[in-house]
């Protein structure tokens, strides 16, 4: 499977459980966590595109992470009734990055099982 559709897989299930688990996110309706997940997923894929072959996938999952709050933390000028605090957004950037950088080892070791 890409790792664009991966993407689109994982974000909207991180944007669900940090929307779910973490006080400081708390987002009005279900399409406001469906259509922050998919942006998450298209702006982690481009950004995999620019960064993923240079740089190694710790580094790339640290900026998917803080590309992730920095979108967290603006949700509420995006979505009328959206609530995001600065310790929500870090918390839900920290969530992503994990997430990311699990996905990268997976799509990185699914290349190198390619080449073989």
């Amino acid at each position: 499977m890409s790792n664009f559709f991966l993407k689109l897989l994982l974000c909207p299930g991180v944007v669900f459980l940090a929307d779910a688990l973490l006080p400081g996110i708390d987002l009005a309706g279900s399409w406001q966590i469906i259509y922050t997940g998919i942006f998450l997923g298209i702006l982690g894929a481009l950004l995999d595109l620019l960064l993923l072959g240079l740089v190694e996938s710790a580094f790339s999952a640290v900026v998917d992470g803080v590309t992730g709050a920095l979108f967290l933390y603006l949700l509420p000028y995006v979505f009328p009734f959206a609530r995001v605090t600065i310790p929500g957004a870090l918390l839900g950037g920290i969530l992503l990055g994990v997430g990311e950088y699990l996905l990268h080892r997976l799509v990185l070791a699914e290349e190198r099982y390619k080449r073989r």
